[in-house]
């Protein structure tokens, strides 16, 4: 065979390859069940021992032809990202054209060349044999696991391969271009500068500054970094469980992540930032992950000109964020071109003129045209991402999920333990402090106010209950009582001085997206000076004088708005620390110019109608509500009477519906805006459209003090129009999430179900989806359902209408997802799930067709499923219904995706192997050593069932 080592590096890069081809067609880093098995298989292999034998000749050529440049760097350079890079696209097809598969061979010839450090010429046979007897035992292996139900690599093969292999191909051409220059450094200087820039980016963001009183000091992230959970967003509006972090990170390719201000983007990318280049090596320098470039979006766009890219642009924040000498040419583009890297682009919302923001956005696809081997993260407000999106064809979506009350605990006990001895969440600090908070438990979801509110408790022990209060309260503390605990008096006070100061020069950034990414020193002392003279001071020296003050006083003081660091030319730039307080400071500077809600509104309504500047727009609203009485109504009546087209006027009346989260219009108004939503959701139903607007999700959020008159809007408009099947669907599904969120919603529908109970019994008559629901509620027998409609709604899916549950599977998928997240002791369909039982021990199979079986749980099984959720599963709490109900499920959805197995979807192939292991798991037990799967498990009843389909004598579909 040849070499042992060299033996075990070729089965474990081809098998390396094979799966890093099946991750980037399925975007996703799960592990393969069969990873094992297939490099045993694959060692045995005559084609890959054809391989391994090139490979030892090659050795042996390289080191005949230069011993420094001997196995080692032959080995290494096999398991590195850019012999990878020049393998994948045999995954993406069958039979390349010939110019494709010549590009592809010069490819992996150029690559190996500059590793090794040996002219192409002289490489360049050797590497033609070791190509062929890797791309013949690539094939092999491919097939291989595909034998062996490896699903991933069937993938490989199925799913955009055309494109993929087009993309690949076009990246490799590039890369030859790029290998053949005769100024590109050598393979050790790339990887050397890469290492360094490793190390730099781990120092500079692997710590944090947390919003406490005790001034700036700078944490180690992980002190308080508390992951999150991010949620998959889909196109037709099934919401999917959230993944946690790690499965995230793991599954990163091309990812847009949406959230809240304050929300934690940022962070999440100086985390993952951290995570890529922290002090966690491998022994392999070739196992390295791949260095973390972050794009901070603001500044390029404000350096955004001609001949400016965001190649340039990484480059030279080399040099300027992280100090780094100037990169040889050619070295990031051989990194990004080679998998050499993630980039994570912060802040797309940051660029606030949408035209600026759509610009941007068509660089980020050119920038992954350009580098389709680099993983892309980009985030973004949510609010604002509609008006400039990344192409959903190529980026998948994420939402940033707020804290749950773990997470809430978990920060507060990091927060409170930074500057005080170790505290658990059973510390009276921290008890005390999530008791009194609870009322604005909306804000402390939120982990920048959290971490702010941790801190106004600390010092006043009290925590305002409306949002506004809450930045304003912190905004005066950090500016006036950090000093005053260290016994400093700021020059002027905050409230006559400061605060319009803030203000005024909060707007100016704002307004001005050249200057979000740093406003130098003088710039902001001569726009203070503006402010102050003929304001605050009769003499222009005088204004100066102050403008200086107030910019030492922010110096490396205030947490707000602080000095950041210097321009390219060494002079200091000044910037709000978060964009939250920047919107803050410029809310209250327009509520202050615009006094009366009329004037309000009319500055207001241009922003509104373009959704633009949204949460400025919010909290000016909110500001005002609470200094000028009565000025809701008003402001609320003179946005929705404006003349305007009918796109915007659509903005307007989501925004005002939003307003109802935060602001408490009279009862007349509130049930206007109210009734006018419902209304236009209803008329959406029955014109055959979804949910297009999400105007009833807004309806459902509403503020606390406005949710009694709500419940009665929501209550009586739905009763009124649910007539039909389509309007009956709406009220039954419409309140379900909020229901079980909240208490008041919960009674609204219970009450609308009730008063619509004749109705929707008698369209369960001839609609065996309104059926299906009922059963579900409790308001109807499954014996019924069956009686009258068959087995056939109990596995196959309800059918996507109007109004789509947080699932849209089966009703044995409903059960099942039930018994396998929530603990035996909250199984609130558990009568449903005896009832089906007996039913379908009492028929004989088959009881599905095919074609009809719910493959949409299959998916929703795997994103609901944790390790966590596993283990419950497999507790004694399954009795033998439960087992029968998996059973069921994974059988029929197993028999249901074999028929078409070619031309299955990638996630639920995928998912089809997570199904076949869970059936392992749950269902019955794993193979004895005689090598039968034990059905002992399975009730008396049930394990002649079991057994006939295991041997393939029974099917439980037709």
């Amino acid at each position: 065979m040849g070499d042992p080592i060299l033996d075990g590096v070729y089965a474990e890069l081809i098998v390396t390859a094979l799966l890093e081809a099946a991750r980037s067609a399925i975007h996703t880093l799960r592990s393969s069940h069969s990873g094992s098995a297939l490099d045993s298989a694959l060692r045995e292999d005559p084609v890959i021992a054809r391989a391994v034998d090139d490979a030892v000749a090659l050795l042996a050529d390289v080191e005949a032809i230069s011993p420094e440049h001997g196995g080692e760097r032959l080995r290494a350079f096999l398991h590195s990202p850019e012999c990878r890079n020049a393998l994948v696209p045999i995954f993406y097809a069958d039979r390349p054209t010939p110019p494709a598969l010549a590009t592809l061979r010069s490819g992996f010839a150029s690559s190996l060349a500059h590793a090794t450090g040996l002219p192409l010429d002289q490489v360049s046979a050797s590497a033609e044999r070791l190509y062929e007897a890797l791309l013949a035992a690539a094939r092999n292996a491919l097939h291989a696991a595909i034998a062996a139900e490896d699903v991933a690599a069937h993938e490989a093969l199925s799913h955009w391969r055309h494109t993929m292999l087009l993309d690949a191909v076009d990246n490799l051409q590039r890369s030859i271009a790029l290998l053949r220059r005769p100024d590109l450094p050598s393979h050790d200087a790339i990887h050397a500068y890469a290492e360094e820039y490793r190390v730099q980016v781990a120092q500079r963001e692997g710590t944090v500054v947390p919003p406490h009183l005790e001034g700036q000091a700078r944490r180690p992230i992980d002190d308080i970094y508390v992951a999150p959970h991010l949620q998959p967003e889909t196109t037709d509006r099934v919401k999917w469980a959230p993944i946690v972090y790690e499965r995230f990170l793991g599954d990163l390719r091309r990812t847009v992540v949406l959230g809240d201000p304050g929300g934690g983007k940022t962070t999440l990318t100086k985390k993952i930032a951290w995570d890529l280049s922290g002090d966690a090596r491998p022994d392999d320098a070739s196992l390295l992950p791949p260095i973390a470039i972050r794009v901070i979006l603001r500044e390029y766009g404000a350096e955004k000109g001609p001949g400016h890219s965001l190649l340039l642009h990484i480059e030279q924040t080399a040099s300027s964020r992280y100090q780094m000498p100037a990169a040889p040419r050619g070295t990031f583009e051989y990194l990004l071109r080679n998998g050499l890297a993630v980039v994570l682009f912060d802040g797309l919302d940051e660029l606030l003129e949408t035209s600026r923001r759509q610009e941007v956005a068509a660089d980020i696809e050119s920038f992954v045209t350009l580098f389709p081997a680099t993983p892309v993260l980009v985030t973004s407000r949510r609010i604002g991402y509609d008006e400039a999106p990344l192409d959903a064809r190529r980026f998948g979506t994420y939402s940033l999920q707020e804290l749950d009350e773990r997470q809430v605990t978990e920060y507060v006990t990091k927060a409170f333990t930074l500057d005080s001895e170790p505290m658990t969440a059973d510390s009276p600090l921290v008890r005390t402090f999530l008791h009194e908070s609870r009322t604005v438990a909306d804000l402390r979801s939120n982990p920048l106010m959290l971490g702010l509110m941790c801190s106004l408790y600390r010092g006043e022990s009290y925590i305002p209950s409306n949002r506004s209060e809450v930045y304003e309260k912190c905004a005066v503390m950090l500016f006036e009582r950090w000093d005053r605990q260290r016994r400093i008096s700021p020059a002027v006070p905050f409230e006559s001085h400061l605060r319009p100061t803030m203000q005024f020069l909060a707007h100016w950034i704002f307004s001005t997206p050249a200057l979000q990414s740093g406003v130098t020193r003088d710039a902001l002392v001569a726009k203070t000076t503006e402010y102050l003279h003929g304001r605050r001071f009769a003499d222009a020296d005088d204004a100066r004088a102050a403008a200086i003050g107030f910019i030492d006083f922010c110096k490396g003081r205030a947490w707000v708005f602080t000095d950041t660091g210097f321009d390219a030319r060494g002079e200091p730039l000044f910037q709000f620390t978060h964009q939250t307080f920047l919107e803050y400071f410029t809310a209250a500077y327009l509520a202050s110019i615009h006094p009366t809600p009329e004037r309000l509104a009319q500055a207001m309504l241009p922003y509104v109608a373009r959704r633009e500047w949204y949460v400025v727009m919010q909290l000016a609203a909110q500001l005002q509500s609470r200094r000028v009485a009565d000025s809701t109504d008003v402001l609320l009546e003179h946005l929705l009477d404006a003349t305007l087209d009918e796109a915007q006027r659509q903005n307007v009346r989501v925004f005002v519906l939003d307003a109802l989260s935060f602001l408490v219009p009279s009862p007349g108004l509130t049930k206007r805006i109210l009734a006018a939503a419902v209304a236009e959701e209803v008329a959406l139903v029955r014109a055959g459209h979804g949910l297009e607007t999400g105007v009833l999700d807004l309806v459902l959020r509403v503020g606390p003090e406005v949710r009694v008159v709500a419940r009665e809007v929501v209550v009586e408009e739905l009763a009124a129009a649910a007539g039909d099947v389509a309007t009956l669907d709406l009220a039954l599904h419409s309140l379900h999430d909020a229901a079980r969120a909240n208490a008041d919603w919960a009674a609204a529908q219970l009450e609308l179900r009730t008063r619509l109970a004749p109705r929707l019994q008698e369209a369960a008559l001839t609609d065996p989806w309104i059926a299906v629901d009922l059963v579900l509620e409790g308001m109807l027998p499954v014996a019924q359902l069956v009686e009258r409609f068959g087995l056939a709604p109990v596995f196959a899916p309800r059918r996507f209408r109007h109004y789509i549950r947080a699932t849209n599977a089966s009703l044995i998928s409903e059960l099942f997802i039930e018994l396998a997240t929530e603990p035996a002791d909250r199984w609130t369909l558990r009568p449903v799930v005896t009832d089906l039982v007996a039913i379908l021990r009492a028929t004989a199979p088959p009881w599905a067709e095919r074609e009809s079986v719910d493959q949409i749980g299959c998916e929703m099984v795997d994103h609901l499923y944790d390790d966590a959720d596993a283990d419950r599963a497999l507790s004694d709490a399954w009795d033998a219904d439960a087992r029968l109900v998996a059973f069921a499920v994974m059988a029929t959805l197993a028999e249901s995706m074999e028929r078409d197995f070619m031309e299955a979807s990638p996630l639920l192939s995928q998912d089809l192997h997570t199904v076949v292991e869970r059936v392992e798991q749950i269902a019955w037990s794993r193979p004895d050593q005689s090598g039968d799967l034990a059905v002992d498990v399975f009730g008396p009843d049930d394990r002649a069932l079991v057994r006939a389909w295991l041997d393939g004598s029974v099917r439980l579909t037709y």
